[in-house]
C-alpha cells in the first residue's frame, strides 16, 4: 500500500510537468509569431518609407497579370482593354495598397493610362489601343509603379496582336462623265489615323441597278490618292459604283458606294437665246446643259463646241450650273439658221444638242459722214498700212525675241535613252509616266516657266494646259487620258501596243511645243 501511494504521488507529478510543458511551448509559439509579425510591420514600414521618400532602386515588389486570357488576343486601333493584376511584396506576399501602376507597351511607358492599386494590391487600367501602334509586330504589355516608384519584377507579361481600320475619303463626284470616259473619283484610301494607303490595289465594281456590269482593279498612288476609274461604255440611267479594299488579317476591309455618280449617255440643252436675232449686231448663244435621261445631272465643267450655221465659233465651258455663254456679232445672211453645241470628250463620241433660229434682215454698218472724208479715205488706208507695217515689224520682232527666249533647250537625248531603257526593262509603265513628268513636264517648264502644282491632277493640269497655255485641245486631252489609263485604269496590263500608241499621242504635243516631230528609233 506504501508503494501504491508512491506511484501516485510521481504520476500526479508527472502530469503537472507535462501541463507545464506545454504551457511553456504555447507561449514560445505564440511569442514567435508576435516577433515574426511586428518584424514584417516594422520591415515593411521601414520599405514604405524608404520607398516614398529616397526612391530607391533595389527590388521590394512583383506584378502579376491575372486575366491571362487577354494574351494572344487582336484588337483594332482604338478598341480599349482592360489589364487586372496585382502589385505585392517580393517576400512576405503583403498587398501593397495607394500605388500608382502605368501601361508598358513594348518598352514604352504611357501614364496616362493607370489606375491605384486597392486594399488587396489589385489594379484594372482601362488601355486605349494606340492609333499608331504598329500593326505588323506583336505587342508586349507590361507595368511600371510610377508612384512612388522602384524596381519591381513581372511574375508574367501579356503580348497582343494591333490591327487597322481603312476608309475611303472619297467625296461625292461633282464632274459629270460621259459613259465610256473616266469619272473623277478626286480622293484618298487611309488608315483609321489619317495616314495614307499608298500603292495598293482597289477594287472597283460598276452596277447597273443589282447587276454587275464591269469591274477591275487601280492602285493608289505615293499619298494614297485615286484619281478616276473607267465609265462602262453603257446606257443606263441607273450605273452605281463601289469602291472596295482589303489587306486582311492586318487592315480591316472597307469599302465606299456611290449610288447616282452623275453619269450620262446623252445631253439636253435647255437654251437661253437672245430674241430676235438681226444680222450684223450682238447676239448671245447660251443655255443649261443636261443629262438626256436625268435632269438633276448638270453637265458642268465641260468644254462646249459652238458652232453657227455650220461653222465653227468657239470653244467655251460650262459652270457649276451647267450653264454656258457666249456673245457675237451676228455675220450677214438672214432666215432659218442652225445654232450647235457639241461636247468636247476623249473618245471620240458625237454628242450634241441644236436648234434653229430665224434670223431677220439688217443693214450693214456704215461709215459716219465727217469733214474732209475724201481726204481721210486717202489718207487713213495709208497711214493704217504703215501702222500695220510697223505693228507686224514689232510683232515678229518680239514673236523673234521671245520664241528665242523660250527655245527649249533639253538634254532630250538623255531622256529618250532613260525611256528606252525603262521600256526595254519591261517598265512599260514607267516608262509611260516618264514620258508625262520627264519629257512632256520638262518641256512645259522649259517653254512656258509653268510647273504642276501639288494639288493639281494629270487631269487637272491637261486644262491649264489648254486654257492657261492656249495648247490645242484635240493633241492634249488624247494624250493625258491615255497617261491616265495606263496609270491608274490599266496598271500593269500594259504592251507595247500601248506604249507606241501613246508615243502617237504625245508626237502632235510635242510638235506643238517644238516645231519638230518626235520620232523614237526603237
Amino acid at each position: 500500500m506504501k508503494h501504491l501511494k508512491h506511484y501516485k504521488s510521481i504520476g500526479k507529478k508527472a502530469i503537472k510537468a507535462t501541463y507545464f510543458f506545454f504551457f511553456l511551448l504555447t507561449i514560445f509559439y505564440a511569442s514567435n509569431i508576435i516577433l515574426i509579425n511586428n518584424r514584417n510591420i516594422i520591415n515593411d514600414k521601414k520599405l514604405k518609407f524608404e520607398d516614398s521618400n529616397l526612391k530607391c532602386s533595389y527590388l521590394w515588389g512583383w506584378i502579376n497579370f491575372t486575366n491571362p486570357a487577354l494574351d494572344g488576343t487582336t484588337h483594332y486601333h482604338g478598341d480599349s482593354i482592360i489589364i487586372e493584376g496585382r502589385l505585392f511584396h517580393y517576400y512576405t506576399n503583403a498587398s501593397y495598397h495607394g500605388y500608382t501602376i502605368s501601361v508598358i507597351d513594348n518598352g514604352k511607358l504611357y501614364s496616362s493610362f493607370n489606375d491605384v492599386t486597392d486594399i488587396n494590391g489589385k489594379f484594372n487600367i482601362i488601355y486605349d489601343i494606340p492609333y499608331s501602334g504598329d500593326i505588323y509586330s506583336v505587342h508586349n504589355i507590361s507595368a511600371e509603379v510610377t508612384d512612388p516608384g522602384g524596381a519591381i519584377e513581372f511574375l508574367n507579361s501579356i503580348n497582343i496582336n494591333y490591327r487597322a481600320q481603312s476608309y475611303f475619303d472619297v467625296p461625292y463626284p461633282n464632274i459629270p462623265a460621259l459613259v465610256g470616259e473616266d469619272l473623277f473619283i478626286d480622293g484618298y484610301l487611309r488608315y483609321d489615323n489619317g495616314t495614307a494607303i499608298s500603292n495598293v490595289p482597289v477594287d472597283y465594281y460598276w452596277y447597273d441597278n443589282t447587276f454587275l456590269v464591269y469591274s477591275n482593279v487601280i492602285l493608289t498612288d505615293d499619298v494614297g490618292y485615286i484619281s478616276s476609274i473607267p465609265v462602262p461604255d453603257i446606257i443606263s440611267d441607273s450605273l452605281s459604283v463601289k469602291l472596295n479594299y482589303s489587306s486582311l488579317p492586318y487592315i480591316n476591309s472597307s469599302e465606299r458606294f456611290i449610288s447616282n455618280p452623275k453619269t450620262f449617255s446623252n445631253i439636253t440643252c435647255f437654251w437661253d437665246l437672245s430674241a430676235n436675232p438681226v444680222e450684223y449686231s450682238l447676239y448671245n448663244i447660251a443655255g443649261y446643259l443636261v443629262s438626256k435621261t436625268d435632269n438633276s445631272v448638270l453637265i458642268n465643267n465641260k468644254a462646249v463646241l459652238i458652232y453657227y450655221d455650220g461653222g465653227y465659233l468657239t470653244t467655251v465651258y460650262s459652270d457649276a450650273t451647267g450653264y454656258f455663254s457666249y456673245t457675237f456679232s451676228l455675220p450677214e445672211g438672214s432666215g432659218s439658221t442652225l445654232i450647235e453645241i457639241e461636247l468636247e470628250n476623249s473618245i471620240g463620241k458625237y454628242i450634241s444638242a441644236f436648234q434653229f433660229i430665224n434670223v431677220e434682215q439688217g443693214s450693214p454698218p456704215t461709215p459716219t459722214e465727217i469733214p474732209f472724208l475724201g481726204f481721210f479715205l486717202v489718207f487713213i488706208p495709208v497711214l493704217s498700212g504703215i501702222i500695220l507695217g510697223l505693228v507686224g515689224y514689232g510683232y515678229y520682232y518680239y514673236r523673234r525675241q521671245d520664241k528665242i527666249s523660250r527655245t527649249v533647250n533639253l538634254p532630250l537625248e538623255s531622256r529618250i535613252e532613260n525611256l528606252k531603257i525603262l521600256k526595254d526593262s519591261g517598265r512599260l509603265e514607267e516608262s509611260i509616266s516618264y514620258l508625262f513628268n520627264g519629257i512632256y513636264m520638262e518641256l512645259i517648264k522649259a517653254k512656258f516657266g509653268r510647273t504642276r502644282e501639288v494639288n493639281e491632277t494629270i487631269r487637272d493640269f491637261a486644262i491649264v494646259s489648254v486654257k492657261d497655255l492656249k495648247l490645242n485641245p484635240t493633241t492634249i486631252y488624247p494624250f493625258i487620258q491615255k497617261i491616265e489609263e495606263i496609270i491608274y485604269a490599266k496598271p500593269y496590263q500594259i504592251s507595247d501596243k500601248h506604249f507606241y500608241g501613246t508615243i502617237e499621242l504625245f508626237s502632235p504635243v510635242y510638235f506643238q511645243l517644238t516645231g519638230y516631230n518626235f520620232e523614237l528609233k526603237f
